[in-house]
């Protein structure tokens, strides 16, 4: 039995959708590789060796604000550190970070001694810190609408105005009130 007109157009539109998700798919994508500076980063944890009690400055500076899984992981033995008022340094980095199994998994001792040497100015640390931040905000967001794109996309019913609207702004008030969930564990970082 062959497929009637409205069944062909039907097709054919289920068909641009799919291709219409894979194109809005690839643009998220995108934009997060776009909004992550591992320069930045580096220079960031570079710049914490070379002047620890910067960290004091950076209450507002989180895991996810890092994009690489050995930033977080080092970001956290540093937080970790400074939470039980330990001097950061390399060696009480190294330790931490072998205390919690990931000591390797960042590269060694080799690579937290190679941080310092990118800091292009530790002067500028607190500034790249705050880029950092942006960026997590950004890649948020970008997250944030490709999901609720994804879950409209998708819903079987239709979806009124106001439901998208409210399915759409309450992600961004979530990431602009600062309560996304960032439940990462040091075993889960890397």
């Amino acid at each position: 039995m062959s497929a009637t007109p409205g069944q062909r157009n039907e097709d054919k539109w289920h068909a641009n959708q799919a291709r219409e998700g894979r194109a809005q798919h690839d643009i998220a994508i995108r934009a997060m590789h776009r909004h992550k500076n591992l320069d930045l980063e580096r220079s960031v944890l570079g710049g914490i060796f070379l002047t620890p009690d910067l960290i004091l400055q950076m209450p507002d500076t989180m895991v996810d604000d890092f994009v690489a899984p050995q930033h977080q992981a080092i970001w956290q033995a540093m937080r970790t550190l400074e939470a039980t008022n330990v001097k950061i340094d390399w060696l009480t980095v190294e330790l931490e970070l072998q205390r919690v199994g990931r000591l390797e998994a960042v590269g060694g001792l080799a690579y937290l001694g190679e941080l310092t040497l990118l800091v292009a100015s530790p002067d500028n640390v607190l500034h790249y810190a705050g880029v950092l931040k942006q960026h997590r905000v950004t890649r948020d967001v970008v997250m944030a609408l490709s999901e609720s794109i994804a879950i409209l996309a998708n819903y079987e019913e239709d979806v009124a105005g106001e439901d998208a609207i409210h399915l759409a702004s309450d992600r961004l008030q979530r990431i602009e009130a600062g309560t996304v969930e960032r439940g990462k564990t040091m075993g889960s970082i890397v």
